[in-house]
């Protein structure tokens, strides 16, 4: 394997390889097996790969967390809607559901389970499938299919009930042994840490707010075994960087570094730092669909999602003569703490992941897949226009590239109150350099000595964060520690295109004495909204009429240090296609689409329509249908319900039904031949 790509492995605790079922595909997970005991021959529990496990119904990526053991998302709450709830064979665990007395855009009979872990879950749906089909023969389908499983009905204790008991189950040992059969999925234990990229479905419990937002983050440091022994210099001089971002920035979970002391780089120069895994989509995100770097994710849960691993990855060159002074300017050397400011900079998230190869722009795609994107800071690039370079991607990737080469600034709003209401430029050198172009602040456009921090030439010497800085970081999400003042913004993640929605923005300052505050609110497609003579807290109403992906600013001003939030929301449509007439006594199917594709949220269709019993169909995609029949002429008009996270997503279909009129009598001219 090539260094580059082993470098890259590095940082996974487990990697999967998907090997086909056949006779070469056993041989080499044969083969692989052999190299190491951390080897583990899987096979998925239905079908003989994992799209056939998909197409059967299976829980890929419950499968998947099964099998790692790593899932972050459990405690898990799910939301039942109640043409579910009220099948015979549905299965819960016992102990942990209830029917809530009030829920929103839920009809009564609805009910909130809590999963302890992706074993139970699995095991819950797999009795609901198999037993669900077998409701007069439960008793023998528990003995028989699950035996872990223990019955207590409500209702009926020879029929499928609400609740089960799940027993101690060691369901990997069960899919373990079935593995033995045919080796289909790899799981290679690495030893280090998984990347937390996939996204999170559901809020995950318990749900607890940070201690305080403007507590100062706290650092941990640990050298790797694996690389050479630091000098204690190096030890020293990590930490105190690490301070000096401690005191910078704020979090209430600790924030974990794995520092490597090496003279085999898995970068060109004398250093690297890069987060060490992602996550999206939990229930804090600002923006959504977008990768965080996992310690400004645990910042904004104020819990730590990856408990399992560290946050960041920094590399030192073992081999360079190193300065590690502190508090005094460095006499010889490079300066070791500007150089581990810098990286670890990157590894709380300065870093852009879109890029370049041979004129074609990519983010997330493309033949090298750098990094999961778009990222927090991917979505505040922009060009000389202002206008979002991922915007680009669509129709035309080519423009993409060339801007990522020519004309990349970043343009989130803090950063500009902190750059003379003007956006940053970033390093775009002409010819694209992977981890250094869009990732560094151009050395033209830097205000203040101490944000030539992120040049991608480091100053001599530099021990403080400068304002530009600080403000792509307050731009991402993250808080700035101390006496500094900081906006939040809440909102929901998904909006229904044409419905007003709610956002909100609250000051976090301790010098605030109440003196009228000024919001301005912007966004994609939006008209500005302003508010004035304000205190501590606003709302404002947006609404969108297209659908996409939409970024909204909020802008505090009336005191010494204007600050600023951003979100990102999907707005969502839906459009409704099928006949517009049609005949009594014919079945018409009718279509449901969601735009755009709302991927990593489960979506629950209602269908609706006079004369026709309400059809739901729960974890649905991006599309859904319905086939009805009437037997009366009338207009009929449909209703479609999307429910997607928090938003409710409706939609009308009207149809014309006719009947068909028997018994008229048709006259036909009469001749007579003589």
């Amino acid at each position: 394997m090539p260094g580059r790509w082993l470098a890259r492995l590095l940082p996974y605790t487990r990697v999967f390889a998907a090997l086909d079922a056949d006779k070469a595909g056993t041989l080499n997970a044969t083969r692989l097996a052999a190299l190491s005991a951390r080897v583990t021959p899987v096979r998925v529990p239905a079908g003989n790969d994992v799209t056939e496990y998909h197409q059967v119904g299976g829980d890929v990526r419950v499968w998947v967390m099964a099998m790692a053991g790593d899932d972050t998302r459990f405690p898990l709450r799910v939301v039942i809607p109640p043409d579910e709830a009220r099948l015979p064979g549905l299965a819960v665990p016992a102990g942990r559901w209830q029917q809530p007395l009030t829920l929103p855009n839920q009809d009564d009979g609805s009910i909130v389970v809590v999963y302890a872990s992706a074993e139970e879950m699995a095991v819950c749906r797999e009795a609901t499938r198999v037993c669900g089909e077998r409701a007069n023969t439960w008793s023998s389908c528990v003995d028989n299919i699950v035996k872990p499983i223990k019955l207590i009905s409500n209702q009926n204790s020879q029929k499928c009930g609400r609740t089960l008991t799940v027993k101690k189950i060691d369901t990997l040992s069960l899919w373990r042994r079935i593995a033995a059969v045919i080796p289909l999925v790899m799981l290679l234990a690495m030893g280090m840490r998984l990347a937390q990229g996939a996204p999170v479905y559901a809020a995950t419990l318990p749900t607890r707010a940070p201690d305080s937002l403007t507590q100062e983050a706290v650092f941990s440091i640990a050298w790797n075994s694996g690389c050479a022994t630091p000098p204690a210099g190096a030890v020293t001089a990590l930490e105190y960087a690490a301070g000096i971002w401690g005191v910078t920035l704020a979090s209430p979970v600790t924030i974990t570094v794995s520092a490597c002391w090496t003279d085999a780089l898995p970068c060109t120069g004398i250093a690297c730092g890069d987060t060490a895994s992602y996550a999206r989509n939990f229930p804090q995100a600002p923006m959504v669909h977008t990768y965080y770097p996992i310690a400004l994710a645990n910042a904004l849960s104020g819990r730590d999602l990856a408990p399992a691993g560290h946050d960041i990855n920094v590399f030192f060159q073992s081999e360079l003569d190193w300065s590690f002074a502190t508090d005094t300017a460095p006499t010889t050397g490079s300066d070791f703490v500007t150089t581990a400011l810098h990286e670890l900079a990157h590894g709380l998230g300065f870093s852009g992941n879109m890029y370049e190869s041979h004129n074609v722009g990519f983010c997330g795609n493309g033949p090298y897949y750098w990094y999961p994107c778009p990222s927090p800071y991917d979505r505040l690039v922009v060009d000389s226009q202002g206008i979002p370079l991922l915007s680009y991607m669509e129709p035309d990737p080519r423009v993409l590239g060339s801007k990522l080469k020519s004309d990349a600034n970043f343009g989130g709003p803090n950063t500009m109150l902190r750059n003379n209401h003007a956006w940053i430029k970033l390093y775009t050198p002409t010819i694209w350099d992977q981890g250094t172009s869009l990732s560094h602040l151009d050395p033209s456009g830097a205000s203040s000595y101490e944000d030539t921090l992120m040049y991608p030439t480091l100053p001599s010497r530099l021990r403080a964060i400068g304002p530009v800085t600080l403000g792509i970081m307050q731009d991402m999400g993250w808080q700035a520690a101390g006496d500094a003042p900081n906006l939040t913004s809440t909102g929901p993640m998904i909006v229904g295109a044409n419905n007003p929605t709610p956002f909100t923005a609250d000051l976090l300052w301790a010098g605030y004495a109440g003196q009228p505050m000024t919001y301005t609110w912007t966004g994609d497609a939006h008209a500005t909204i302003t508010h004035t003579d304000q205190i501590s807290h606003d709302t404002a109403l947006l609404t969108w009429s297209t659908p996409g992906i939409k970024r909204v600013f909020v802008t505090a001003t009336g005191i010494a240090t204007p600050t600023a939030a951003t979100r990102a929301v999907l707005v969502a449509a839906l459009n409704v296609t099928g006949t517009l007439q049609g005949m009594a006594g014919q079945p018409y199917t009718f279509k449901a689409a969601l735009l755009p594709p709302a991927i990593g949220f489960p979506i629950t269709y209602t269908w609706e329509a006079a004369g026709q019993i309400p059809v739901t169909h729960p974890d649905g995609g991006a599309d859904d249908t319905v086939t009805w029949t009437w037997t009366v002429s009338d207009t009929q008009q449909i209703t479609v319900t999307a429910l997607v996270a928090d938003a409710t997503i409706t939609a009308t279909h009207t149809v014309h039904i006719k009947t068909i009129v028997f018994n008229h009598w048709v006259y036909l001219p009469l001749v007579q031949k003589q």
